[in-house]
């Protein structure tokens, strides 16, 4: 019979598992409604067929359910395994698509698949880092705050990780990608100077990248300062964005009705996806929206804290540290607080790559959460 400990540890966990399944179905529910209401008018534009791009999202979300399920039903040392197999898939991926990818807006970081399917490597690379950081830190070498082997490690391969994203040319995703290694470093506990070294040096490398080499990164900078001085350009984004997020009112203009959508709003169903939910659902849309996504990463925080092992812990640490980053660089482009820099808005933003990885770490949360449920309540029981 289960003593009242364990009822608690059973429950929370419980809670945690719950509230993972429930905000994550929301959260597709709700990107699945906006690309369809977003994408109609590009898609009849490139395809003929209104639904075209609302397809290849679906199919996404099946995809990213069917990998979600697998991973949930996962024990943490087949997790851990599968975390060197995806690793060493997602390296050879990021390294393939420098030689045989497809350029996409000035980024060469797609590789097309039959049936006019692609997939972006880079958006993969995320969980990569998130599950091979906390395997590194979680090995059976020493856990001390002074382990510098290990912290070489994962400085090397997310280095080398960052630097073949850098390499298509997108700017976005390695700064996810750096928040979400330094968040793994601070799950670990090491020291305040290491950190501070390795921000500051990313930090330096990274506005050095953007601002030479191609012309267009140094122009996000400047229309960011100025959009005024950009008006045809990307300073067209800056204020048709704003302009489209804050017409919709406290309740929008209704599902289907922006205008911004039909030419005026750039990248309406993906990077700008938010300014087409502030338009139609108005201001309380965006704000639910936006709810859910912290509902999310605060559900990603309580597995970490009830973790009963530093891997779960320090994995759904980095995927907590994840959405924040990411979250916070797509709502930030639009309202003019960062560059931007076509970071898509998790579950939210057209892009099968983007949604099916988002997936994949509701995935990797749930094993965490069910794993750790029956680890505790095996502990409670002796």
């Amino acid at each position: 019979m289960a003593t009242t400990s364990t009822k608690t540890i059973r429950q929370q966990l419980s809670n945690d598992y719950v509230a993972l399944i429930g905000i994550a179905t929301l959260l597709c529910g709700v990107g699945m409604l906006m690309v369809v209401s977003a994408s109609g008018v590009v898609s009849t534009r490139t395809s003929g067929n209104a639904w075209s791009l609302s397809f290849k999202q679906l199919l996404a979300l099946l995809v990213g359910v069917a990998g979600a399920y697998f991973l949930s039903r996962t024990s943490l040392n087949q997790l851990k395994r599968l975390s060197i197999v995806y690793g060493v898939i997602v390296l050879v991926s990021l390294g393939a698509v420098l030689f045989i990818g497809t350029s996409v807006g000035g980024q060469r970081n797609w590789i097309e698949i039959a049936g006019g399917f692609r997939f972006q490597p880079s958006e993969f690379a995320k969980l990569a880092l998130v599950l091979f950081g906390a395997w590194v830190f979680a090995s059976g070498q020493s856990r001390s705050r002074t382990n510098t082997v290990n912290n070489i490690w994962l400085t090397i391969v997310a280095g080398v990780i960052i630097l073949l994203v850098l390499l298509e040319g997108d700017l976005g995703t390695p700064i996810i990608l750096g928040g979400l290694t330094m968040a793994i470093f601070y799950a670990h506990g090491v020291r305040k100077r290491w950190l501070g070294a390795l921000a500051g040096f990313g930090a330096l490398a990274i506005l050095i990248y953007a601002i030479t080499g191609a012309s267009y990164r140094l122009e996000r900078f400047q229309a960011w300062l100025s959009p005024d001085s950009f008006p045809s350009g990307l300073g067209w984004q800056f204020l048709q964005g704003q302009y489209s997020l804050a017409s919709g009112g406290i309740f929008g203009k209704g599902l289907g009705h922006s205008t911004g959508k039909w030419g005026s709003l750039p990248a309406a169903h993906t990077d700008f996806i938010l300014s087409v939910v502030g338009e139609e659902l108005g201001i309380f849309g965006t704000i639910v929206t936006l709810l859910l996504l912290f509902a999310f990463i605060l559900t990603a925080l309580s597995i970490a804290s009830h973790a009963s092992d530093d891997f779960s812990r320090m994995a759904a640490f980095a995927i907590a540290a994840w959405f924040v980053v990411q979250t916070f660089i797509n709502v930030g482009a639009i309202v003019q607080l960062v560059p931007i820099t076509g970071v898509p808005l998790p579950f939210i933003s057209y892009g099968g790559s983007s949604l099916i990885v988002c997936l994949l770490a509701v995935g990797v949360l749930a094993s965490l959460a069910r794993n750790n449920s029956q680890i505790k309540e095996v502990r409670s029981r002796d």
